[in-house]
Order: structure tokens, then sequence, then C-alpha cells
């Protein structure tokens, strides 16, 4: 018999999309699954859309009070039986190949990753090259440490990849441990789970063929994009936790230069409007043993910023947003 796959899907008043999402995963070339939606307190009709679904005795549903999308995603692992593991959200969809490619990729070695492309779309998940993201760090050839140092920026550019391009064994989720509930709300708690993952992995695979398509509509309410001051605090969290990991697997000059680097781009994000959280970025980078905030943001804004400096660049940034305001 071929391998069970386990594909959890959090789920927080997801009515209006989750149905496509679900056939997505009903629909994959690769059959031997069980698909596990865990409704994280919704307060709308996700219940009734999925159980149009339950004729399907692969479709696993329940139901807890809301505790944030890392906690529904341990629910979800808990009592998932599969040997391998994929996560996606409840708004997103994936190609029907996308779960055969990548257990063929990794189904002789229990501890490599692999990860597809991602797509981003509004309304109708057609590829177009122009909405691919991030193609270039998941093509990268290297070491599991090296992947996430290219991916964090150590070459002064950042990249994101959208967590349901991963799948994973379940002997390595096993070995990571659970995600951090310490971190919710976070606006990136992802990363941090996958930080572990990437580390503890003896490589990560790149499956090319398959497509993780990424809804990025901006009026979409999802456990993993709700943004507040809690969700702020979770992300400073989460770069403390990915900063932790990285040292302890290797404690050296680069690492902590892109650990820097991360910790910029939080200050270039929230200067403005969470200036005491920037400040404590601020003093983690100097902790680090660098005398300077390292250039962080577009393009045009790191030019000035090795000019002047990051923090004057900043502080010119809100001058002119203010008079522009006025």
């Amino acid at each position: 018999m071929s391998k069970l796959v386990s594909i959890i899907i959090p789920a927080y008043n997801a009515e209006k999309y989750i149905k496509d999402s679900v056939k997505s995963v009903l629909n994959q070339s690769w059959k031997n699954i069980e698909v596990i939606i865990v409704d994280d307190g919704s307060t709308d009709n996700t219940a009734q859309v999925v159980k149009n679904f339950t004729h399907d005795s692969r479709i696993k549903y329940t139901k807890q009070e809301n505790k944030g999308c890392s906690a529904a995603k341990n629910t979800g692992l808990n009592s998932a039986k599969g040997d391998f593991i994929q996560y996606l959200d409840a708004d997103d969809i994936l190609t029907a190949d996308k779960i055969e490619e990548q257990v063929n990729a990794i189904k002789d070695d229990d501890f490599s990753i692999a990860v597809c492309r991602t797509v981003t779309f509004s309304t109708n998940p057609v590829y177009k090259k122009s909405n691919e993201i991030d193609t270039e760090y998941i093509q990268f050839q290297g070491t599991p440490i090296n992947f996430l140092l290219n991916l964090y920026g150590i070459k002064e550019k950042d990249g994101m990849i959208q967590p349901n391009a991963f799948l994973i064994s379940r002997q390595l989720a096993d070995k990571i441990g659970p995600w951090d509930v310490s971190l919710s709300p976070s606006t990136d708690e992802d990363s941090e789970y996958y930080c572990r993952a990437i580390l503890a992995s003896s490589k990560v695979i790149y499956t090319p063929n398959s497509i993780n398509f990424y809804r990025s509509n901006p009026n979409i309410i999802s456990l993993s994009r709700r943004k507040n001051i809690n969700h702020v605090i979770g992300a400073f969290k989460t770069l403390d936790k990915k900063a932790e990991h990285l040292i302890s697997f290797e404690n050296s000059k680069r690492v902590k230069k892109v650990i820097a680097y991360t910790y910029s781009l939080f200050i270039y994000v929230y200067f403005e409007d969470y200036p005491d959280m920037a400040r404590e970025a601020e003093e983690r980078i100097y902790k680090l043993g660098f005398k300077k905030i390292p250039p962080a943001g577009g393009y045009r804004f790191k030019q000035l910023a090795r000019i002047i400096q990051m923090k004057n660049a900043l502080k010119a940034r809100r001058f002119i947003r203010q008079k522009l305001h006025k």
C-alpha cells in the first residue's frame, strides 16, 4: 500500500474559500490521504460547508475553541496517522500533482523536505509567471543552513516561502516537535516551525512541476493573516526564536549577520507604528556585536540608508510621510 499523507487544514471563518481548498486535496493524484480540518472556533458557516464533504471517508472534521493557528495545527498533528504531513491554509489551493511529486521526491529519505513553487492569486488560480514568488530561494542547492541563510538575507535580500509549499515526513515532524503556541498570535509563526524543520533536515529538495496557489486577497480573514499589536509582538518573539535556533546550529559571524538583517527588516516595517519594539530590535543587533543597523527595505531606501545610515533614513521617511499626510 502507498504511504499515507495527512493534510492538515486549520480553519477560522473560512466558509467562503474552504470548499475550493478541500476540493484541491480530494482531487490529488496521490489518493492515499486523510484530510484533517481543524475548525478553530469559527463563527460562520465553515462547519456546514465541510459537512458537504462528509461522504468522503478521508475527511475528518474537529472543532475547538479559538486558540490560534499554531494550536489548530498541533490539534491536527496530534490526530494525524500519515507517513507525511502537508499543512494547508483554508483559503489556498494545491495542484493535483503536488502531493505525488513531493512524496516521490522524499520517500527514500525521511529527513529531507520537499518544496514546490508558489503562485499568488485572488479569485482564479491560474499560473502566471508574473505571480510566481520567491522561486530563486526554493531552487537554492546547498546545505540546509545555507538554504536558510540565503532565504533570510545573507545577500541583504530576503525571501519568504509560503508554508503550503512544503511537504515533510512524520519522522521529521516528530523530531522537531509541535508548533510553538507561545508565539501566537503572530504574523510569522510558520517561519519558526520551518526554521526548525529545515535545520533538522538532511536536505531541501525542490519539486518544480507542482504549484501551491496562495490566495493574496487583502480582505481575507484567516488564521495566518490577522495583524494587530499582539501579532506584531508574536512576530518579534518569532525572530528571537529563529535567532536562537540559528546560533545554536552555527555560532558564526555570517549567521549573526543574517540575524541582524532580519531584525533590521522588522525595524524597517514597524519603526513608525511600533517605535518601542523597533528599539528592542535595534538592541538585539547591537548585542550581536554590530555597531550599526544594516540597511534593509527596498532598493532605493537601502541606497539612502548606506549613505546616511539606517536610522536616519527611517527618520527621513517618517518626516516625509508626516508632511504628505498633513
